[in-house]
């Protein structure tokens, strides 16, 4: 542990079979999602840090639109 923070690094390994399996058994509308969290497992560390600054980029450069939209939608929440 440095500073306060332990770092932990794990492997694991699955079989294919068993990955296939899995995807096999998910309802459709979880396909897409599963797909992509493969993809992102395969990435290696930089790739990942790449990633998340563009979507970070993307994110910002929309938030005032994002933010607005949000404000509208808690207008139509019912009050408890």
């Amino acid at each position: 542990m440095v500073g306060g923070i332990m770092k932990v690094t794990m492997n694991a390994e699955i079989n294919r079979e068993t990955i296939h399996k899995l995807i096999d058994e998910l309802p459709e509308r979880d396909l897409r999602a599963a797909k992509l969290y493969l993809e992102r497992l395969k990435q290696s560390p930089e790739e990942v840090a790449a990633s998340d600054k563009r979507d970070a980029e993307i994110i910002n450069t929309h938030a005032d639109e994002l933010n607005a939209e949000a404000e509208d939608v808690l207008g139509y929440q019912a009050e408890w």
